[in-house]
């Protein structure tokens, strides 16, 4: 083998061009000597043969010459293979702290079905096996629900911000990223001995609305009355405030839901979007306050004080601080007649290090 990496065939340009002359030469004499009738050979069929196969010795030269120049040319000198070198995982630290004091009962481990959420898990694949074992290390002995927060609930209030005229599409956004959720938290739980697996079982809001009545009542008592309801609507727009000052750091374009006086403007548009943002935290305000009801075979089981995983808190801040006073105003007006004992709420602050 060259230098050049080319495979050498054997041959070279002057001792083929030398062997192509020769051959020609040879068959200018025959067909001269023919034209005189010289008898070189013994009968024409002879003669006619030899021809042929001087002619074919020619283009056989041709063809090695050929192939030896297109061998030359395709055959190129090894390369270096290139290392792929796989990218390493962000670390990051986890902290928990306590937002409410309150009564467990089992614990809750909400996940949004957000894709940005999804994303963020699948870039940092220990993520969420550090959470759920942070959980169940802190929690000994109680029973673990993984919640992921999909349907109309999640949809509401994400779409409330989005240009799209209708849910329809953010919905189908929503529950297909609850699937890659609930996959990756099903992966992390199989690697988990039997005993922690079996304190862990999983429900969705779809699940919970379809299961349970009791949180259609309750969401609609506190939506009707005009105290508690006053308390969601001003979650509401600290949501919509909220979004949208983010949204606006971001460069990023959203609807427009409130004037700049905090009021809800006053379009159609303006007011259906609102309307979903108060529907989605009144949701998750009755579940805050009253607990998760999951069926399980033919009976509910219920878990009450939630652990949110959280690089920002800000959101949930103003769902949980209204929870809270819901059920503060209602249990010293003594509007109802089940309100439960507040409920336990932490937070497992996300630091990421860039």
């Amino acid at each position: 083998m060259n230098p050049l990496g080319e495979i050498e065939t054997g041959f070279n340009d002057d001792l083929m061009s030398t062997l192509q002359n020769l051959l020609f030469c040879a068959l200018l004499y025959f067909l001269y000597t023919s034209s005189l009738n010289v008898s070189v050979l013994d009968n024409e069929e002879d003669r006619f043969d030899e021809a042929l196969n001087l002619s074919s010795m020619i283009d056989a030269a041709k063809e090695a010459s050929k192939v030896e120049k297109k061998v030359a040319f395709t055959v190129q000198a090894p390369t270096k293979s290139l290392k792929v070198e796989k990218k390493p995982e962000q670390k990051f630290t986890l902290k928990t702290r306590v937002k409410f004091e309150g009564e467990t009962a089992g614990i809750v481990i909400p996940l949004c079905s957000k894709p940005s959420f999804l994303k963020m898990l699948q870039t940092i694949p220990t993520l969420l096996t550090a959470q759920i074992k942070r959980v169940l290390d802190a929690h000994k002995g109680e029973k673990v629900l993984i919640f992921v927060a999909n349907g109309v609930p999640m949809a509401q209030q994400i779409g409330s911000f989005t240009k799209a005229k209708t849910l329809k599409g953010t919905l189908r956004k929503v529950n297909e990223t609850c699937v890659g959720i609930m996959k990756l938290a099903k992966e992390v739980v199989s690697t988990l001995n039997q005993e922690d697996q079996d304190r862990i079982s999983y429900t969705t809001w779809e699940d919970l609305l379809e299961n349970q009545e009791k949180y259609e009542s309750w969401y609609k008592w506190i939506m009707e009355n005009e105290k508690t309801r006053a308390i969601v609507a001003d979650v509401a727009k600290g949501i919509c405030n909220y979004r949208l000052s983010s949204f606006k750091k971001k460069g990023i374009k959203c609807a427009s839901i409130l004037d700049e006086e905090g009021n809800v403007c006053d379009t159609k548009k303006a007011k259906r979007r609102f309307a979903w943002c108060e529907e989605s935290c009144g949701r998750e305000i009755v579940a805050l306050i009253w607990g998760f009801y999951v069926l399980q075979g033919q009976e509910h089981t219920f878990f009450k004080g939630t652990v949110y995983l959280t690089p920002n808190s800000t959101g949930m801040d103003i769902i949980s601080g209204g929870a809270h006073k819901v059920l503060k105003l209602m249990t010293s007006e003594n509007m109802r007649s089940d309100l439960p004992k507040q409920a336990a709420l932490f937070y497992t602050d996300l630091t990421v290090q860039k």
